[in-house]
């Protein structure tokens, strides 16, 4: 399990840095800017925060990973 959280976290931030590339190659506003990064933080933070959930849910119920 362990390893498709990370899995999904690398994938995140491969199209977070593709993202990042775009903006600078159709040379964005600091607007277009300010809004990708913000979108960008709440897309891992809520990525860790759905990780968080299912480990408390794995540590809760042990017995049906076993």
């Amino acid at each position: 399990m362990g390893n498709e959280r990370e899995r999904n976290f690398k994938f995140y931030g491969k199209v977070a840095a593709i993202f990042f590339c775009i903006n600078l190659l159709i040379k964005a506003s600091y607007i277009e800017y300010g809004l990708y990064v913000v979108s960008s933080f709440l897309v891992f933070i809520t990525e860790m925060i759905n990780s968080a959930f299912e480990r408390l849910i794995d540590y809760a119920h042990q017995e049906v990973n076993d």
